[in-house]
């Protein structure tokens, strides 16, 4: 099974390399979509990821994240939509495709996960449900400009019975601040 995360950035410098570097071991393929950095995220991006792709800005976030799935190899099984500001949860990267393989076997007809995600440092609009982890070639697109969803048929693929997988345990931490001291003090001893 292959896997590539996909990751969009804009002068996110001082966020993308811990964020390639916390994927990288557990899928297959990296590629960094950027929409035109001037502050030396280019640079970390084309040391760290398997592909990048400059591309101007465009306010439309559902719009770039179907070119940037347009961009993922064709053998890939699953894309993986990462935020530079978001860190998965320890046990889910290492373990992702014992998770996916399970759930399928059980619910072949899955095509999408999704996680809570905490909006640190207050999480006051936790579980915040983020459908994250697609299956490709499938006939889904992302819509919305701002909060952009994955759809099919019109349908957002979260709300489809049996389509999408809701992985309770394993959220997403959204840092949109500085990461906090239990943060850091984690990260500190691996």
């Amino acid at each position: 099974m292959k896997i590539t995360a996909v990751i969009l950035t804009l002068n996110e410098k001082n966020n993308v390399k811990e964020c390639i570097q916390h994927l990288k071991p557990h899928v297959d393929n990296v590629i960094v979509v950027d929409g035109g950095s001037t502050d030396g995220t280019l640079d970390i991006a084309n040391i760290l990821a398997d592909k990048v792709d400059v591309r101007p800005q465009v306010t439309d976030f559902g719009e770039e994240r179907m070119y940037a799935w347009s961009l993922v190899p064709e053998d890939t099984d699953w894309t993986l939509f990462v935020d530079t500001d978001e860190r998965f949860h320890d046990l889910l990267l290492p373990n992702i495709r014992e998770i996916i393989e399970g759930v399928v076997e059980k619910h072949p007809e899955t095509i999408a996960f999704r996680f809570p995600r905490a909006n640190l440092p207050r999480c006051s609009d936790f579980p915040d449900y983020q459908t994250r982890l697609l299956k490709n070639n499938e006939n889904i697109e992302w819509v919305n400009d701002v909060d952009e969803k994955p759809m099919l048929d019109g349908e957002p693929v979260a709300g489809i019975p049996g389509k999408c997988m809701t992985i309770l345990d394993k959220p997403i931490w959204h840092f949109r601040e500085k990461r906090p001291r239990w943060y850091r003090e984690s990260r500190a001893n691996k």
